[in-house]
This record gives structure tokens, sequence and C-alpha cells, in this order.
């Protein structure tokens, strides 16, 4: 799986307390964003930062990505960081396996950089204050307008659907959920009886998972990372509504390929889902039994 297990136990939790919904979805990492301010800046204030250091590690990490005003103390720590963030980068690591290194190497930037202020005069020091925080509101600004679904339409929509790849993955589940629905319907009832759902990727995935319920869909089959553990039904499915692959692979994988649909969004936007693999099949039983498939 992508992440460790604490995470889709957390939010199988907010899940269970307020069913399907944002605040389900969003709460306990609201939650942990919220805490990893206030423990910047009580990081920075472990470190001798004053009341602007506490303040200035505090508002970049709620602003993060942003690493503004880091400092250049040699410290252990930030060696102990530059050795995996190198061993990464080579290994050609994904940019936020490091995330949790930034509030800590922030809070030493702070303090560093507040102890250099303090060296200069006073217009100097007001100066470059003022530039910080100024840019610091004007990046600020920028992150939320890139990351953040500030609008439901318009100029501010359109620039954060076309700049935030992750936030175009989001579009478009419901309506693949009841294409799919609605291909099962279409099948003899000789068919729907012993029908599976394979996906390729865990968004698909978690589509089918988490809305397929209220359409009486099978949890899909999957083989992204480890899902595969999850298994099939016991009576292996002889009918497949295979989802997330080219035609080539449905026909070395499956018998009797026919396309049948295709997974797209009525907002017209062009994400992964849609623009790589938005084929959907009906396919016979696999080619290979299904322990080893």
């Amino acid at each position: 799986m992508s992440y460790p297990p604490f995470t889709p136990f957390v939010e199988h939790i907010g899940l269970g307390i307020f069913g399907l919904s944002l605040v389900g979805l969003r709460l306990f990492s609201v939650i942990a964003q919220s805490a990893a301010i206030v423990v910047t800046g009580l990081m920075a204030r472990e470190l001798d930062g004053a009341r602007l250091a506490q303040v200035a590690a505090a508002l970049t990490i709620a602003l993060s990505p942003l690493l503004l005003f880091e400092g250049t103390e040699s410290q252990y720590t930030t060696f102990d960081y530059l050795i995996p963030l190198a061993l990464f980068f080579f290994a050609k690591g994904r940019d936020y396996y490091l995330a949790g290194a930034y509030p800590m190497l922030l809070a030493m930037g702070a303090t560093a950089g507040e102890r250099w202020l303090a060296s200069l005069s006073k217009f100097g020091r007001r100066t470059i204050e003022a530039v910080f925080f100024s840019g610091l509101a004007v990046c600020g600004a920028y992150i939320f307008a890139r990351v953040l679904p500030l609008a439901s339409s318009g100029p501010l929509r359109d620039f954060a659907l076309k700049n935030n790849s992750d936030l175009r993955e989001e579009v478009g589940w419901d309506e693949l959920v009841r294409t799919v629905a609605c291909i099962r319907d279409s099948r003899p009832p000789d068919q729907q009886s012993n029908l599976g759902i394979t996906v390729r990727n865990y968004g698909e995935q978690g589509a089918i998972e988490i809305l397929g319920p209220a359409y009486h869909l099978p949890p899909p089959i999957s083989t992204t990372n480890s899902a595969w553990l999850r298994g099939y039904a016991t009576q292996p499915p002889t009918t497949i509504i295979a989802l997330g692959i080219t035609l080539e692979q449905a026909d070395s994988i499956f018998t009797n390929r026919r396309l049948v649909g295709h997974n797209g969004n009525s907002e017209g936007i062009r994400n992964k889902a849609s623009q790589y693999h938005p084929n959907i099949f009906v396919c016979g039983p696999s080619r290979l039994p299904w322990p080893p498939l």
C-alpha cells in the first residue's frame, strides 16, 4: 500500500463517525496539520527563539511547502536530514517523503534568522521583517489558490484545476461508479450473480469500495501495491468488469473481452483516469487461475 497502516486506520475512524463526507475524510488530517503548526512554533521556542522566530516558523509551516527563512546552522539534525534526502533523490523518491522533517528545519532556520536580525540596525531589521512577511503572504495566497478549491466555478477554480493534478484526480469518481453499476445492471441475471470488478489503481479501488455499496457493487479486486492481499470472493467470478487496463492487457488477462464504456466526467476535466485508461471492458473468465493472477 502507498501509506503506512495508521493513515487508513484513522480515515476509517473518521468515516465511521461522520459517514461519507468531507468532514469524515478531512477532519483528522486538519487536526494533524494544526498540531504541526503549533509544534513548529514550540520547537522554535525550545531553541531559544523569541516571538518573531516562533511566529515565522509556525506561519511558514502553515503555508508549506514554502521553505522560507531557513537558517544555516550546522546541527546534527541537519545532517540527519541531508543523508536520507540524498538517498531519496538518487532513488527517485517522492518529494513529500521527508515532509516530516520540515517543521524541525524551519524552527531551526527561524531561530537562526532571528539571531541574525538582532545584529542589524532597527531600520534594517524592520525592513527585512516587512519584506519577509509580505513575501510570505504573497506566496501563501498563491499556494492557497493553487492547492485549495476556493471557488466552485470561475477563474479561481480553473487556475486550481490547471495547476493541481491531485485536485483533478478528485473529479469523476461518482460518475465512474454509476457507470459501472449501469454496466452491471445491463448484464443477464446469470452473469450478475457471479460478477467481479477488477481495478488497476487505488483511485478506482477507493471509488468502488467506498461509493460502490450504495449501488450494491461487489468489493473491487485489485493488484495495486499490497491490495492483492485482500484476495477475491470464495467463488472466483466468471464475468469481469475491468477498469484501468488497455485493450491489449484485457485480451492477455481475460477471455471474451468487450468494450462497453468509458471512464470520463461531465466536467470535461482531463485526469489520469479519463486520459490514460478510460476504457471499461466486460470480460469472461481469466486465462490464468486466480491465485497466480
